[in-house]
């Protein structure tokens, strides 16, 4: 908690600004556990050489090949040829890259940092701090928690 992450930033004319944002909490949804496996997606892109591993009940930013607008889906419904969003190596541009390859694989844990914005770059993708819920209903639910924890993130930092 308290680290600095980068996230996205949506502004009101539809482009992305990015910009760093403090870990407000790390939701634990399984410790490690070798007797309970988690169903991930390992996502390739056209321009990544490290896959992306996201439960599939995960949300990051997908604008399907069929789609003019992209918006936050699950991972278990990103199909290869669908377009994700990569953030360069300058940390200021955003492009698409295409989906070329998706494994279904099993791993042990599974957790979720939360930051005010309900994003976070993970292998140089844009992808939701949301699993479960669609990303804007739980951007909605989770708007107080988020809120109370950006106020005082300082205080509880001291008192960890």
């Amino acid at each position: 908690m308290g680290d600095e992450v980068l996230v996205a930033h949506f502004n009101t004319n539809g482009s992305i600004e990015l910009r760093s944002s403090p870990i407000l909490a790390i939701d634990v949804y399984q410790y490690y556990n070798r007797l309970s496996p988690v169903h991930y997606r390992e996502i390739y892109t056209t321009v990544n050489s490290t896959a992306l591993h996201i439960t599939s009940s995960h949300s990051l930013l997908v604008r399907k090949k069929y789609k003019t607008y992209a918006e936050y889906l699950f991972a278990h419904q990103v199909d290869i040829g669908d377009y994700l969003y990569f953030i360069k190596e300058d940390d200021r541009l955003t492009n698409e890259v295409r989906v070329t390859h998706i494994d279904d694989i099993m791993l042990f844990d599974a957790y979720a940092p939360l930051t005010f914005e309900g994003n976070i770059i993970v292998n140089h993708l844009i992808v939701s701090c949301y699993g479960t819920f669609t990303h804007s209903t739980g951007h909605l639910v989770k708007m107080v928690r988020r809120w109370w924890l950006y106020w005082n993130l300082d205080w509880i930092l001291i008192s960890i």
